[in-house]
């Protein structure tokens, strides 16, 4: 398997997550053929080849019986690579930690259940992003969560947070959010002293003996109302916020607090209308930043990459190409708004996923004859019919493959077309063999040269 066949492999698994089909067998199917995924590879090439995927030396694997071995070794230097660059990528002062899910359903050691996903089977991920989504650090789950080197142990959750803050700079007005499930009084201490603020809701056992406003005595004073407590522990200020809404919920910053108060609109079952309520700053800021991780799971199920394997490593593999690709088109959008492109003239995810693909699969690559078994003649009538329609515009591939110089080579077509050079509006049986337009080739226009040599 050489580095082309790999990256033809990578694109036409791209291509599958945006044209869905049941079967992976189908896309080669006489029926449900794709072109785009047929014409890259044969079936039985892409099936040796994800049969081939390994990503780490199977002959120096850890003994299974050995209880402290690597439980990712398998997918190690995937991981390690991953990880390295998404470090590298410039930080947003606001970040979140949370939960992320691989759905895997399969045989595995590593698969968690998480009753509160949409997928509930699944490979545990902890993920560090900002407000928009952008992923700076992860961690694949493995069932032990060892402190982080230079901080003291504050038990599982909190060390996930100081793990994944490691590559947050110091002293530079970072903050970090996260849920309840990792927010402690210990947490925020060890994060204010390492330079970084923090604020997160947090259950009220965690509060060391910080005694607020009960639930029914808050509820008795009506939406809107909340309570405020502040201490200093261990030289660190804190502020403990409850606040009542359709339900109460409590929150925990070191830098944050309630005031100055807003109003926000809520709907009152009662009178059936829409009321306003008091809201403390602290709930606004909390709420400003923490959907960076549920952003990241939204935009990577929009178009993921769902083929089934049995090997647990596989699926993991796969799922990475589609954060790393959503990462990339976040990253894109950041600097394109940047540079004061519009909205409109930005690519949408589909779009840049389809794009990778493309370039993957034929920029450098010589273009592969197709191997359809000609049409029987019963079929043959269904086709001349087919042509007499007329169809969409061939579609021009994009510059990376049209000026790759590589397998660009004139075939003649039964059917006549127009030429697809800006500026020339004649008519050619010539086309590219490799981007399937029509190109005019004659003594007096030589479009096809220009075609592929002027950028």
């Amino acid at each position: 398997m050489t580095v082309n066949d790999l990256e033809q492999f990578i694109g036409a698994v791209l291509t599958m997550s945006i044209m869905k089909l049941p079967q992976t067998c189908m896309y080669w199917s006489e029926r449900f053929r794709i072109s785009q995924v047929a014409d890259t590879m044969t079936r039985d090439r892409w099936e040796e080849i994800k049969q081939s995927l390994h990503f780490n030396d199977n002959q120096e694997a850890p003994d299974l019986n050995n209880a402290e071995r690597d439980r990712l070794y398998k997918v190690r230097p995937l991981l390690d690579h991953v990880v390295s660059k998404c470090r590298e990528i410039p930080k947003s002062q606001k970040l979140c930690v949370d939960e992320h899910l691989v759905p895997f359903k399969g045989r595995s050691s590593l698969k968690q259940y998480l009753p509160n996903k949409p997928k509930k089977w699944g490979y545990k991920l902890f993920l560090l992003c900002d407000e928009c989504g952008i992923m700076y650090n992860f961690e694949v789950y493995t069932g032990k969560i060892f402190p982080q080197p230079g901080f003291p142990d504050i038990g599982a959750s909190g060390n996930i947070v100081l793990r994944m803050a490691s590559v947050v700079p110091r002293g530079l007005d970072y903050i970090l959010y996260f849920d309840n499930w990792f927010c402690s009084v210990d947490l925020q201490v060890v994060l204010k002293k390492a330079g970084i603020s923090s604020v997160g809701t947090v259950r009220e056992a965690r509060l060391k003996g910080c005694k607020l406003t009960s639930d029914k005595e808050l509820k008795k004073k009506g939406r809107g109302s909340h309570v405020e407590m502040e201490t200093t522990f261990e030289g660190v200020s804190l502020r403990a916020v409850k606040w009542f809404d359709n339900r109460p919920v409590t929150l925990l910053s070191t830098f944050a607090s309630a005031s100055p108060e807003n109003t926000v609109k809520r709907f009152d079952k009662k009178t059936r209308t829409s009321v306003s309520i008091t809201r403390p700053s602290i709930i606004g800021v909390y709420n400003e930043c923490m959907g960076g991780v549920d952003l990241m799971d939204m935009l990577v199920a929009l178009y993921s990459i769902n083929l089934r394997s049995k090997k647990w490593y596989r699926r993991l593999f796969f799922h990475l190409l589609d954060v790393v690709i959503v990462n990339c088109w976040l990253l894109y959008r950041r600097d394109a708004t940047a540079a004061k492109v519009p909205r409109n003239q930005q690519m949408t995810l589909l779009l840049f996923k389809a794009e990778i693909a493309c370039v993957l699969k034929q920029q450098g690559k010589v273009a592969t004859p197709s191997r359809r078994r000609p049409l029987a003649p019963s079929k043959i009538e269904n086709e001349l019919q087919a042509k007499k329609r007329r169809g969409p515009a061939a579609l021009v591939p994009c510059k990376e493959i049209r000026l790759d110089t590589i397998d660009h080579l004139p075939m003649f077509s039964p059917k006549k077309g127009r030429c697809k050079y800006p500026n020339c509006t004649g008519i050619t049986r010539v086309m590219c063999r490799k981007c399937n337009v029509h190109l005019c080739f004659t003594p007096e226009k030589e479009c096809i040269y220009k075609f592929h040599t002027t950028p």
